[in-house]
C-alpha cells in the first residue's frame, strides 16, 4: 500500500494558479516560419525560454489540468520540441515578429525589437542597445578614422564632426545613420585644411538578434593609408562590465586580458585575421552578458585596442580596418556583425555564421545542450497517455511523433556533455518512457544514472541538489537500478528542518524561499518521492522516509507563503517577478504527482 498522500489543493485553487500560464505569461512566436504558443519569462518579457517552457508543459499535461484546455498543453509541448530541435537549438525563442519605432527623432530615436530596446542620440553618434527586459547597456560609440591626405597624416574623431543624421525605415527594420564630413590638413608643400571626404555609420536593425554595421568613406580627394573603425565604449558602465576577452584565430580561440590600471591601453591584435571576438566577465560564468564581434572582412583587421576603466574592465574597444587607397569619389565600406548574449564564444561561433538562415528566425542564438527538461515534457505525455490519465488520449499520429521526437532528443543528450541538473531531467524524462513502455529506456536509464553518480560534485547547489534528488527517488524504485538509493540519501541527508526556527538548512545554509523558489519546490517534490521510495522497493535506511516526510512538510510550509491572490489568478512571488517555471514548480509542488507516478503500472519493464 502505497503511503498516504493527497493534492494539496482544492480545484478552484488550482485552477487559479494555472491561470498566470494561461493569461499574462502567454505569448505567440514564429520559428522555421511556424506560429506557435508558449510562454514568457515574465508579464513584460518577449522571451520565451525553451526550459521553462519545458518545465511548464509538465504542469499543463496534468490530468485535471489538461482537460481544461488541451490545446494549450499541446501548444507549449510542441514549442519544447521545435526549440529542442532548431537548427541550433537557443534558450529563448522571442515574442512578435518585427520592428516597432517608437520614435523616429534622430536626437532621441527609439527602436524595439524581439530582442532589443535601441535609443539615443545620432547627432552625438550613440546608439544604446539594451535587453527588452533589462539589463546591461551596450554602447555602439567611440569611433575614430585614419588616414594620409599627400604628406600629412590624419586621425579625426568621428563623432565630433558629425553634420547629418537620420533614422529610415526599411523593408527589413530600421537603419540609424550618422554621417561626418572630413577635413584635414593636405597638401604637399605648405598644407591647407581641405575636404577629405564623408563617412557614413549605418547601423541595420532588424527583427532577430543581431545587430549590422557598415561603415563608408566616400573620399573627396585622393586618400591612403586608410584605417576605418569600429567601436564600443562605456563598457565598464551599465552593467557588461567585461573582464575577459577572447579572439578566434587560425589555431583556434586565444585569451585576452583587459590592461591593467584606469586608462592604460593594450593591443589584443596587432595583425588579422580576426573573425570573432568576444568580451564578458573572467570565467565566462553561465548566464552573464557577453559582447561579440564579427567583421565582415577578418583580414582586415589590423589592430584591436582596448582601453581599461573601472574596476579591471575594458572601457573601450576598437578595432582598425585596413582598407584600400582611394581616389577621389572612390569609396570603401567595412562591416561588422554585434550580438550581445550569455553564450561561451565558441558555442556561438556557428550560430552567428547562420543568423540570416530562416530557420534561425526569433531564435536568440545563445545555443544550449541537449535538453533533458525537453525529454522530460515528451516523456511526461507519453506516460500518462499510456497510463490512460486523461478523459481523451492521443491520437496514434500524435503518439508516434513524440515517440520519435524522445528517440532523437535520446541520441543527442547520449553524445553531449551534460552537467548535473540536464542529466537529473534526461533521468526524469528516461524513467517517464519506461512507464510509457518504450523497451529502449531501461538500458537508457542504467547510462545516464552511471553518468549522473560520476558528474555530482560537491558542494552541490539547492537547483541541482533537488532536482539530482527527485531524479534518484524516481529510479530508485526500479529494479536493477541499486546505486541510486544510496545516492538519494547522501543528497538528502544533509537537508534537515532547522531546531530555532521555521526553516530547512543545507549543510548549515539556511534556504532562502523568495531567492529559491523553484528549487524549493522540487525539493518538496524529491522528498514527496522519496517518501514514497520505500514502499515502491528503494531500499532506503528505516527512517528514511520519516526523514523525507519532514523535508516535505517544511518545503510545503515555505512555499505557501510565496503564493498572492491576484485578481481571479494566484501568483507565485518569486525573486524577479512572476515568471513560468517557478509558477508550474510550486504548483506542481502542491499537486504531488509523485503519488500519480507512484500509483501508475508501467506499461513494460
Amino acid at each position: 500500500m502505497l503511503v498516504p498522500m493527497r493534492n494539496l489543493l482544492k480545484d478552484a485553487d488550482r485552477e487559479r494558479l494555472v491561470a498566470p500560464l494561461r493569461g499574462p505569461l502567454l505569448r505567440e512566436a514564429r520559428l522555421g516560419g511556424t506560429l506557435y504558443r508558449g510562454l514568457a519569462a515574465g508579464e513584460a518579457a518577449t522571451a520565451l525560454p525553451a526550459e521553462a517552457n519545458a518545465r511548464a508543459a509538465e504542469l499543463l499535461l496534468m490530468p485535471g489540468i489538461r482537460e481544461r484546455d488541451p490545446a494549450l498543453s499541446d501548444d507549449v509541448l510542441d514549442l519544447v520540441m521545435a526549440m529542442a530541435e532548431a537548427p541550433v537549438p537557443c534558450r529563448n525563442l522571442m515574442a512578435g515578429e518585427g520592428v516597432e519605432l517608437v520614435s523616429d527623432d534622430p536626437r532621441g530615436f527609439e527602436v524595439l525589437t524581439p530582442f532589443w530596446r535601441f535609443s539615443g542620440d545620432l547627432g552625438a553618434g550613440a546608439v544604446l542597445q539594451q535587453p527588452r527586459g533589462g539589463g546591461a547597456v551596450l554602447r555602439h560609440t567611440g569611433h575614430l578614422v585614419e588616414f594620409r591626405l599627400d604628406r600629412f597624416s590624419a586621425c579625426l574623431d568621428v563623432e565630433e564632426a558629425i553634420i547629418a543624421q537620420a533614422v529610415e525605415r526599411t523593408a527589413e527594420g530600421v537603419v540609424l545613420r550618422h554621417v561626418s564630413r572630413l577635413r584635414a590638413r593636405g597638401g604637399w608643400l605648405f598644407g591647407r585644411t581641405v575636404e577629405a571626404g564623408t563617412l557614413e555609420y549605418r547601423y541595420l536593425i532588424g527583427a532577430g538578434p543581431v545587430l549590422r554595421l557598415a561603415v563608408t568613406l566616400t573620399a573627396a580627394r585622393p586618400i591612403s593609408r586608410l584605417r576605418l573603425t569600429t567601436a564600443l565604449d562605456g563598457l565598464d558602465e551599465g552593467g557588461l562590465a567585461p573582464s575577459a576577452g577572447l579572439l578566434e584565430g587560425a589555431s583556434g580561440w586565444v585569451e585576452a586580458r583587459p590592461p591593467d590600471g584606469p586608462a592604460a591601453v593594450a593591443h589584443w591584435a596587432l595583425a588579422g585575421p580576426v573573425p570573432h571576438l568576444a568580451m564578458g566577465q573572467a570565467g565566462w560564468p553561465d548566464g552573464a552578458p557577453a559582447v561579440h564581434l564579427r567583421p565582415g572582412a577578418p583580414n582586415s583587421v589590423t589592430r584591436v585596442t582596448v582601453q581599461a576603466g573601472q574596476d579591471g574592465a575594458v572601457r573601450w574597444i576598437l578595432l582598425r580596418h585596413a582598407v584600400e587607397d582611394l581616389d577621389a569619389g572612390g569609396s570603401a565600406t567595412v562591416t561588422e556583425e554585434r550580438l550581445l548574449a550569455t553564450a561561451r564564444p565558441e558555442a556561438l561561433a556557428d550560430a552567428m555564421a547562420g543568423a540570416g538562415d530562416p530557420a534561425m528566425a526569433g531564435l536568440d542564438l545563445d545555443p544550449v545542450p541537449p535538453s533533458g527538461a525537453a525529454l522530460q515534457a515528451v516523456g511526461t505525455a507519453l506516460w500518462l497517455d499510456a497510463a490512460g490519465a486523461w478523459a481523451a488520449p492521443m491520437s496514434e499520429t500524435r503518439r508516434a511523433a513524440l515517440r520519435g521526437f524522445a528517440s532523437r532528443q535520446t541520441a543527442r543528450i547520449e553524445a553531449a556533455e551534460l552537467g548535473v541538473e540536464g542529466l537529473a531531467q534526461a533521468l526524469l524524462g528516461a524513467d517517464s518512457l519506461r512507464r510509457a513502455g518504450m523497451a529502449e529506456a531501461a538500458s537508457l536509464m542504467t547510462r545516464l544514472l552511471a553518468r549522473l553518480l560520476t558528474t555530482v560534485p560537491e558542494p552541490l547547489p539547492l537547483p541541482a541538489r533537488s532536482l539530482a534528488a527527485l531524479a534518484l527517488a524516481r529510479a530508485a524504485t526500479w529494479p536493477g537500478l541499486d546505486e541510486a538509493a544510496p545516492a538519494l540519501v547522501r543528497l538528502l541527508r544533509p537537508m534537515t528542518v532547522a531546531e530555532d526556527s521555521p526553516g530547512l538548512e543545507v549543510e548549515g545554509r539556511a534556504v532562502v524561499p523568495l531567492a529559491q523558489a523553484e528549487a524549493l519546490a522540487l525539493l518538496a517534490r524529491a522528498a514527496a518521492a522519496a517518501m514514497l521510495a520505500p514502499e515502491l522497493g528503494a531500499r532506503v535506511p528505516p527512517d528514511f522516509a520519516a526523514h523525507a516526510g519532514a523535508l516535505h512538510r517544511m518545503a510545503i510550509a515555505l512555499l505557501h507563503p510565496l503564493v498572492r491572490p491576484r485578481g481571479g489568478m494566484l501568483e507565485v512571488i518569486a525573486r524577479g517577478g512572476l515568471n513560468p517555471a517557478v509558477q508550474a514548480a510550486v504548483t506542481l509542488a502542491f499537486l504531488v504527482p509523485e503519488r500519480l507516478i507512484g500509483a501508475c503500472q508501467p506499461v513494460a519493464a
